[in-house]
């Protein structure tokens, strides 16, 4: 399989992971330097402890995740460094109350590992609708 399809691969599964609400599954794959900044944080959670409590404490918050991949490009810009940008379409309950957005992602994933990458940086942020000319 090629870097750049591990990539891709790993994005896929995240995010099947995340729409299943397994948490714990997805912060066992955090590199030691894990980032994470998304439309709920507000702000930037840093390092594996941070980012792993984060995800933590989305378990029973966070409920009915459905998402949707599109636009994905994969590449691998240094040796053992892979990085995906991509929109996503998620609909999910934060508290009870339904959420739907379109969300705009980056993610660096340390590819050194043969038998599983590691999560470096995952950020995803709202998605504006393209200025009228």
């Amino acid at each position: 399989m090629t870097g750049e399809a591990r990539v891709r691969a790993f994005l896929e599964t995240m995010f099947a992971t995340l729409d299943r609400e397994a948490f714990a599954t997805v912060a066992s794959w955090l590199a030691p330097d894990a980032e994470l900044g998304d439309e709920l944080t507000g702000g930037w959670r840093r390092g594996r402890e941070d980012v792993a409590a984060y995800l933590a404490g989305q378990s029973g918050a966070v409920t009915e995740v459905r998402s949707r991949l599109t636009s994905v490009a994969a590449s691998c810009p240094a040796d053992g460094l892979g990085l995906a940008t991509f929109a996503v379409r998620q609909t999910y309950r934060l508290g009870g109350a339904p959420r739907d957005e379109t969300l705009l992602g980056t993610m660096l994933v340390d590819l050194g590992d043969p038998g599983q990458p590691r999560l470096r940086l995952l950020h995803l942020g709202p998605a504006r609708a393209a200025a009228a000319a």
